[in-house]
């Protein structure tokens, strides 16, 4: 009888109930913050990948030649600028 009593009484304790939700809240809200900083790291990497892929493949092969532009004005004479 005094067995089942001592059960009854760990069962009914709630002492430690809100320190347990802080502490799992703590974790959840941790592990979320760490995967959503490795997404953000892997992110910013792909950009910055992208922006050095497109500086490396500039076409900078301008002459003076495409530095002028040849258009008809409204009489129809083509003049260059």
């Amino acid at each position: 009888m005094r067995n089942h009593k001592i059960l009854h009484l760990l069962l009914a304790d709630e002492t430690g109930v809100l320190a347990f939700e802080w502490v799992l809240l703590a974790v959840i809200l941790s592990v979320g913050i760490i995967g959503g900083m490795a997404v953000f790291r892997d992110t910013t990497v792909l950009k910055f990948g992208d922006v050095s892929n497109a500086a490396v493949h500039l076409d900078q092969s301008c002459s003076g030649s495409c530095l002028t532009h040849d258009y008809v004005d409204t009489a129809g004479t083509v003049t260059a600028e």
